[in-house]
């Protein structure tokens, strides 16, 4: 079989793929038989000697394709909705598999209160990078795949599966002739004309001519599913809007993302009663319609502007919402947001509150993934007996003003959380009992500590990843102790301005991998204790005082400390 990969790296990565799903020798030898059919029907000689665009791997590519389950072929061929080489990010793929109902719930699953779609869409994920038809891109914190990418020989593969079965169109218009998917002449009308495809991804470059849809020809639009827009003008969005509202009865995805010069949405968003996501990511959008209360099967919202946003007070009659990303920006138009009855949320970001807030966000119990700005001290807000939120994964806390607060009440709200993000004043640290046993990424900026904060983070038993960054210590010595750390992979200490000794003793941190120390200018040298690490791979070291890169470099006095250390870099050093 190997032979018959030329050599291949990604012929190589796609056989690996079909042979790890087999769990017995019966079905290898199934395999090998449908081997041999493949190569026959694809003659990979001629296609080498011809060649393809596929190398002679189209035998392999269609092997491996036929060979998926039926429910994740649709999600591979959505992957062509995003440009080539881009980086995927995982959330959204998999709001956009649930959002076109590609993924779906089993009775057993139902019954699974701890069961999502998004588990589930993930799990499909993970399958196509099992078989190595998806690349990982970066993973998270918490062992998870955060962003992904699929080859480019895949992806051709992919767009001409789906050009076969009017599953998906991706174009980019422009008057560079040598950049464009289609002729600069083109225009949506023409694309949606010639093939009625279900999904439309459109990416507009300065200079492409405007685009227009014809009122005439209704039939060639109701099909449509889902369309992407990336780089619209103001002018290029009002000639299509009109005709989206009145022919896209089945839209379930709208992305509106990077339009610039935008004051709101039009008005008429409402009509596109089907939808189940939106995004207007990433643009220059200062309003937001309060028809948009009207999109009742809405599952996500991204309304990350780059832009201050008004938003109405609407958004608590989406009662199917469960993502909702707010802009870092924003007011509402009766002062305080609603979110009431939104039982099915789990990604709540950028939401502004005070302790009236808090005590509504107590009924928001699947909340997976929580980033609130504080604007009051809320230490009032909290009692022994307030609900807690057993399902939070991911919290972020920050604050619109300088004002310290008591953190310890909203850690216990969050028993078991996975990461936590701190970036505003606290009294103290809550002890280290109080805290997610189960929490692997902890960072904290801002939060002005005057007690050593390691005295209580060594002792959190999985913690794999601390980030202390600007101010978060404004002590002057730091020290790890003896069996402190246990799991903790990767430490960064960056802008502690106060910091001017770090002990470690032996037998701390012994799973040290990776060390960034950034602009901790009164910091003279590693601590001695970093010899004994001998798990540590990587140090970074940035904006230092060059004389701390002639103490800790190659020939410096305290280079006997790392020279375990295969990675040692110095960038940006200052005198």
């Amino acid at each position: 079989m190997l032979e018959h990969c030329s050599g291949l790296p990604l012929a190589i990565s796609l056989l690996a793929g079909l042979l790890s799903t087999r769990r017995s020798i019966n079905e290898c030898k199934i395999l090998r038989e449908d081997f041999q059919t493949y190569l026959k029907r694809y003659n990979i000689h001629e296609e080498q000697q011809e060649g393809s665009r596929h190398l002679g791997l189209s035998w392999l590519l269609n092997l491996s394709y036929d060979d998926l389950p039926s429910y994740s072929k649709p999600c591979l061929l959505y992957f062509c909705l995003f440009p080539e080489g881009y980086e995927i990010k995982v959330s959204q793929l998999c709001q956009l598999w649930i959002a076109e109902g590609f993924v779906s719930l089993s009775p057993w699953q139902r019954g699974n209160s701890f069961e999502t779609m998004e588990e589930v869409a993930y799990g499909c994920l993970c399958e196509l990078v099992h078989r190595c038809i998806i690349q990982v891109e970066e993973w998270g914190s918490t062992g998870r795949i955060r962003t992904c990418r699929i080859h480019h020989l895949i992806r051709d593969f992919c767009m001409s599966k789906a050009s076969d079965e009017t599953f998906l169109q991706s174009i980019i218009l422009s008057n560079n002739r040598e950049m464009m998917n289609i002729s600069s002449s083109s225009t949506v009308k023409n694309v949606l004309q010639i093939n009625g495809f279900q999904r439309l991804a459109v990416n507009v470059n300065n200079h492409a001519n405007p685009m227009l849809i014809s009122g005439n020809n209704n039939h060639k639009y109701a099909h449509l599913r889902s369309l992407a827009f990336a780089n619209l003008s103001p002018i290029q969005l009002k000639q299509v809007w009109k005709p989206l509202l009145n022919k896209f009865h089945l839209l379930r995805v709208l992305k509106l993302e990077n339009l610039k010069r935008l004051v709101q949405l039009p008005k008429d968003i409402g009509k596109l009663k089907d939808l189940r996501f939106l995004s207007i990511k990433d643009s220059d959008m200062e309003q937001l319609p309060s028809s948009i209360g009207y999109l009742r099967y809405l599952q996500t919202l991204d309304l990350r502007t780059v832009s201050r946003l008004t938003l109405p007070n609407v958004i608590y009659k989406l009662k199917e919402l469960r993502h909702l990303y707010l802009p870092c920006r924003s007011s509402v138009t009766d002062k305080k947001l609603f979110l009431n009855g939104l039982n099915s949320l789990q990604t709540l970001t950028s939401i502004s509150i005070d302790c009236n807030h808090w005590n509504n966000l107590a009924r928001l119990t699947n909340l997976r993934r929580l980033e609130v700005y504080i604007n009051k001290n809320l230490g009032d807000c909290y009692h022994p007996t307030s609900v807690t939120f057993n399902r939070l994964e991911f919290l972020a806390v920050k604050n619109d003003s300088a004002s310290t607060i008591n953190i310890t009440p909203i850690i216990l709200r969050y028993p078991r959380t996975y990461e936590i993000h701190v970036g505003l004043p606290v009294e103290k640290l809550p002890q280290d009992d109080q805290i997610s046993p189960n929490l692997i990424k902890l960072t904290l900026a801002h939060t002005g500590l005057k007690y050593d904060p390691m005295a209580t983070l060594q002792k959190l038993p999985n913690l794999r990843t601390l980030h202390l960054d600007r101010d978060a210590f404004l002590g002057f010595e730091m020290v790890c102790s003896r069996g402190g750390f246990p799991r903790l992979e990767s430490l960064s200490l960056v802008e502690l301005f106060h910091l001017e000794e770090w002990q470690v003793e032996e037998g701390a941190l012994p799973s040290l991998c990776r060390l960034n120390i950034r602009c901790c200018k009164r910091l003279m040298t590693l601590p001695h204790g970093l010899k004994h690490v001998i798990t540590l791979k990587e140090i970074m070291i940035e904006r230092m005082p060059v004389e701390f890169k002639y103490r800790v470099g190659e020939g410096g006095v305290d280079f006997y400390k790392v020279k375990h250390v295969s990675s040692l870099v110095f960038l940006n050093t200052s005198k």
